[in-house]
């Protein structure tokens, strides 16, 4: 009799087992890293390396991340065809959250602010999907950042939404490029005002000109040009 209720506990804690690890799929970097892989496959927080920011698995389900404690999740290896605008679809649940204000998270891209979510208390059972806009760069290993500032929200994942992808328009006459340790604008109309600015949002060089064509050193790396109040992304190689 004890050793059949073993032999059942023991099919029981692989069926358990099986079930939970098949809920989460992770990937090879060489196939995620695909452009375009997010829209069509769910990119589960338990993927990414939540070890490092102090993030831990949650204790009634191991398929998503508590995050509590102003830990952070990151999300990388997403590459998207052209520069744009893109949603993303969170999926989530509520460990903890003030039942006014709510548990908080702040959302960065690329190192830079994009939004913070409020996300109050679930009313039917977990997860939760929301959605928010975020800019991502084509040619770039584009990263999401996911970070803890109120509360104890717990992270299942994201995904991209299919065809979200609203490519800039460029409404300005002149154009950015990058040339021989070179960041390059031309076809300035009138007194403009160029900066720019290293990946981490620190003023590398600016100048204020009335002349078509401006020219400023770079070493190679990623850049954010400003243009009179208007940004542009460029890569020094």
């Amino acid at each position: 009799m004890k050793k059949a209720l073993f032999s059942l506990c023991f099919i029981a804690l692989i069926s358990m087992s099986t079930n939970v690890q098949s809920q989460v799929i992770c990937y090879e970097v060489e196939e995620s890293s695909a452009v375009g892989f997010w829209f069509d496959h769910f990119y589960f927080a338990k993927c990414t390396d939540w070890e490092a920011t102090n993030s831990k698995l949650f204790a009634d389900d191991n398929d998503y991340i508590d995050f509590n404690g102003g830990s952070s999740v990151d999300f990388t290896n997403i590459f998207v065809e052209e520069d744009g605008d893109y949603t993303v679809i969170m999926k989530y649940g509520i460990g903890y959250a003030n039942p006014t204000d709510g548990a908080l998270l702040t959302i960065n891209v690329n190192g830079q602010l994009a939004e913070q979510l409020v996300l109050y208390r679930l009313t039917e059972p977990r997860p939760a999907s929301i959605e928010f806009t975020v800019e991502l760069w084509a040619e770039w290993d584009n990263v999401i950042q996911l970070k803890q500032e109120r509360d104890w929200p717990i992270l299942l994942g994201i995904q991209l939404s299919d065809g979200s992808g609203i490519a800039k328009t460029q409404q300005e006459v002149y154009s950015v490029y990058a040339s021989n340790g070179m960041i390059g604008v031309k076809n300035l109309m009138g007194s403009s005002y160029v900066q720019v600015y290293s990946i981490d949002g620190k003023l590398i060089s600016s100048v204020s000109t009335i002349e078509a064509t401006v020219n400023l050193p770079a070493k190679p790396g990623f850049y954010i040009v400003k243009i009179n109040g208007t940004t542009q992304k460029v890569v020094v190689r």
